[in-house]
């Protein structure tokens, strides 16, 4: 018998041009620590532009990653990703912005959506957010998660 695939939790945060910005590997390797048996996380190590709402689109190696995802950790969600990306259940934007994230198709989609905005309000705070958008259902699902970050 196959084993099953393992779940996927995709973090598209990497920038060599703003430190800010960059997810830091401590927070990626709290994360990997965290979740339960059968969970893997990708960490796409491509340039990615996390100004404003964040970029319009994403690279193929992100694309690529998002087969099978039901996490994507990046700097808002790009069009291509919800469309390549049919299995994501939550994303989590980097980027305070979110008007470039509110399309029509991500707000009648069940995906949770919540961004960074408070953390930018403490000292060292990687971890604080807000659900921004979501079903009641996809609500709850991402209200089960107990991830201590």
């Amino acid at each position: 018998m196959t084993p099953p695939s393992p779940r996927r939790f995709v973090i598209d945060m990497y920038s060599s041009r703003y430190h800010l910005w960059r997810m830091p590997e401590e927070v990626a390797e709290r994360i990997r620590a965290v979740l339960p048996p059968g969970w893997e996380v990708i960490r796409v190590m491509e340039e990615v532009d996390g100004s404003g709402d964040g970029p319009s689109s994403v690279s193929p190696a992100v694309l690529a990653a998002l087969e099978g995802a039901e996490v994507y950790c990046g700097f808002g969600i790009p069009r291509d990703v919800l469309a390549t990306g049919k299995d994501i259940r939550w994303v989590h934007s980097g980027a305070a912005g979110v008007g470039g994230s509110l399309y029509p198709e991500m707000l009648e989609s069940d995906v949770i959506f919540t961004n960074s905005s408070i953390r930018w309000r403490r000292v060292g705070g990687w971890g604080d957010c807000g659900i921004v958008t979501g079903s009641p259902a996809r609500r709850a699902w991402w209200a089960s998660w107990s991830i201590p970050w």
